[in-house]
């Protein structure tokens, strides 16, 4: 591996788990559409399966057109009176970049969650204390895997694209690679098997099973778990 000064991290399903709240969200916001729209209730898998892009964009995968503008504000707004329940930190993540920031690489969430959202999560996890920025979306910005966001999170940093490589979960943060030659890394600890990671084409450069293999493989850093 080239290396590597900067390191961004997504962070739902690579640092954290968030998903019970999401799928209690996206309960809420259904249990509003009243008794006249048909719908068929997803399941927490099926809900976990369509996160990574905006919120619109996630409702229209899992409630099609029903997704209305109302529907993602009545979303928004009961997620973030609840954003600080059901928050837990994946098995290993704190430790690696505990150790990456001792070490001096440049850590960074490049996430496509809201930044407003993203930042008090890492504040109240204690993540922030390893992070140099916290980059996320508006609701007017570009996102992942959008050539733009890359280049706006290189450019808060920085950092160059022959330093920097990005840890992931999902074929979105892949892709939000590749459009600036960032080597991907991914794990399945959040809404892709490991399979489904290991078969995508255009490949990663590597795919782990948890953190800590990818931490040993990449970094050469054994976890504690």
């Amino acid at each position: 591996m080239k290396p590597a000064k900067t390191i961004l991290f997504d962070l739902d399903g690579t640092l954290i788990d968030h998903f019970e709240t999401f799928y209690k969200t996206y309960q809420y916001a259904c249990s509003t559409l009243g008794p006249d729209k048909e719908i068929s209730m997803a399941g927490f898998d099926q809900v976990k399966a369509a996160i990574g892009g905006s919120v619109p964009q996630t409702l229209r995968t899992l409630v099609g057109d029903l997704a209305t503008p109302e529907l993602c504000k009545c979303f928004e707004d009961y997620y973030k009176k609840n954003l600080l329940i059901g928050l837990s930190i994946l098995e290993g993540a704190q430790e690696l970049l505990n150790k990456l920031h001792t070490l001096g690489h440049q850590l960074a969430v490049f996430t496509n969650k809201q930044e407003v959202f993203a930042k008090p999560i890492c504040k109240h996890l204690g993540l922030d204390t390893y992070l140099s920025e916290i980059i996320g979306t508006t609701p007017t910005s570009p996102r992942k895997p959008e050539l733009a966001f890359t280049e706006q999170g290189l450019q808060r940093l920085c950092a160059q694209p022959e330093t920097t490589i990005l840890i992931g979960d999902s074929p979105f943060d892949l892709k939000s690679a590749q459009v600036c030659s960032i080597p991907a890394y991914l794990v399945a600890t959040g809404t892709h098997s490991f399979d489904e990671l290991e078969n995508h084409e255009p490949k990663a450069h590597g795919v782990y099973k948890n953190m800590s293999e990818l931490a040993k493989d990449v970094f050469q850093i054994n976890l504690s778990n």
